[in-house]
């Protein structure tokens, strides 16, 4: 074999190794970058909710009334019909109560809120007369809460159930007397669930209570004519623990 031919030879094969580099080198078999991945759904509803909602409210006793002996005293409800007793509770009853909470996310499963609430609620005497209990209607007491309280949701998803726990303020006023009127501060706890509506819209169920002290230490519940007031002992039911089944309708954004 010639010289000239070998050499021939060496330059076709150096041409075709360039071509075969050249063609793995054109990027058409680069792997692409992988896409990112996006935010879970239950993250699509923004940093910020509102919701408004009503539901019931109820409580326990808030106070009893004792007097000594048989004396079956005449009493005046600030609101109701007199009656005889020596032995009585003022009760709370249940009645619907309205709820408004805004709230901010602070992390993915930790949000935080603020709640706002109020509800009129009877206050029923249950008084002993005889050897039978009757009830009384003695006055209705006027319940406002604001409560600051972080919401915890177990599972980050379009539908979850969650947690809450704060402090709640509470405003109680008297509808025919101002004699226990007062401000007191309470814990709040409960928990809920939140069905997915649609894109940033829920249905919530939440289930909440408010524990606090009302104070009714100084309270004279009123005699008829008041002559001479009788001998009373008075035992206060603290703490007192506000009840609340709410649904409410929450909007993100």
């Amino acid at each position: 074999m010639s010289l000239r031919l070998v050499v021939l030879i060496l330059a076709l094969a150096g041409a075709a190794s360039g071509t075969v580099s050249a063609q793995t080198s054109t990027g058409r078999h680069r792997q692409l970058p992988a896409e990112s991945q996006p935010e879970p759904a239950a993250r699509g509803d923004g940093a910020w909710f509102l919701s408004a909602g009503a539901g019931l409210v109820t409580s326990g006793d808030l106070f009893r009334v004792r007097t000594a002996g048989q004396s079956g005293i005449p009493w005046d409800p600030p609101a109701g019909a007199n009656f005889q007793s020596d032995d009585f509770a003022v009760t709370l009853d249940e009645t619907i109560a309205m709820a408004l909470s805004a709230g901010r996310r602070l992390a993915a499963p930790l949000w935080a809120r603020l709640d706002l609430g109020a509800a009129q609620i009877d206050m029923t005497a249950i008084a002993r007369v005889g050897e039978t209990a009757d009830v009384f209607r003695w006055d209705q007491l006027s319940i406002y809460q604001a409560a600051l309280v972080a919401e915890y949701r177990l599972v980050d998803e379009p539908s979850f159930a969650y947690l809450l726990g704060g402090v709640a303020g509470v405003l109680a006023r008297g509808e025919a007397s101002g004699d226990y009127d007062q401000e007191r501060v309470g814990l709040r706890f409960g928990g809920g669930y939140q069905q997915r509506l649609a894109q940033a819209w829920g249905l919530r169920f939440e289930v909440r209570d408010t524990m606090v002290s009302l104070d009714f230490a100084d309270y004279r519940p009123p005699v008829v004519g008041e002559v001479a007031y009788p001998d009373v002992t008075m035992e206060e039911r603290s703490p007192q623990h506000l009840l609340e089944l709410l649904v409410s309708l929450q909007g993100g954004f």
